[in-house]
C-alpha cells in the first residue's frame, strides 16, 4: 500500500509471504471447526495462495467454511427428502418441499439442528474448492507496479 499523507511518508506495505500467510490462516481459523487432516502450512504454500493478502486469506477461510455448511445442508435435505419419502409411500409432503426449496436459509438450518450443526468440520476438499472461488486482490501486473514504485522511492 502506498498512502501520502499529514506526514508527508510514502509507506508500503508488502504481500505476506507464504509462512507469513500460515500465521494468518492459524489467526483466521482459531475458531473454525477444521479435520485433523487440515494442513494450514500446505494451504499457504499452495501455488494459488501465491499473492494472497491477509484479506485473501481470511476470504478462503470464509469461501471453505460455507462450502462445509452448504455440504452439510445438502446431507441434511438429502436425508430429510430420503426419510420423507419413505413416511409418504414415495408422497412428498409440503415440509419436505419446503426443505428442499434450494433458497433454504443457512441460519434457520442452524436453528432447526443446532447439535447436529456442531458437528460440522472445515477439510482439505473445502479448502481445494475454496481456491476455485477466491483469487489474490493483487494481480502480478500490479504487483511489479508497487515493486517498481517501492525501489524507485528506495533510490530517492
Amino acid at each position: 500500500m502506498l498512502r501520502p499523507g499529514r506526514l508527508d511518508k510514502l509507506v508500503h506495505v508488502g504481500l505476506p509471504s507464504a509462512d507469513q500467510r500460515v500465521s494468518i490462516l492459524q489467526k483466521q481459523t482459531r475458531k473454525t471447526p477444521l479435520t485433523d487432516d487440515v494442513d494450514l502450512k500446505a494451504i499457504a504454500h499452495h501455488p494459488l495462495a501465491d499473492g494472497f493478502s491477509g484479506a485473501d486469506c481470511a476470504a478462503l477461510v470464509r469461501e471453505a467454511t460455507l462450502c462445509a455448511l452448504r455440504e452439510y445442508k445438502q446431507k441434511l435435505l438429502s436425508s430429510n427428502s430420503l426419510q420423507n419419502r419413505h413416511s409418504n409411500n414415495g408422497v412428498i409432503s409440503d415440509a419436505a418441499k419446503m426443505h428442499s426449496d434450494a433458497k433454504i436459509n443457512l441460519t434457520a438450518l442452524a436453528m432447526q439442528t443446532p447439535t447436529s450443526l456442531s458437528s460440522v468440520k472445515v477439510c482439505p476438499s473445502h479448502f481445494e474448492r475454496a481456491f476455485q472461488l477466491v483469487r489474490p486482490s493483487v494481480s502480478r501486473l500490479e504487483r511489479k507496479v508497487y515493486e517498481k514504485i517501492r525501489n524507485s522511492l528506495r533510490r530517492e
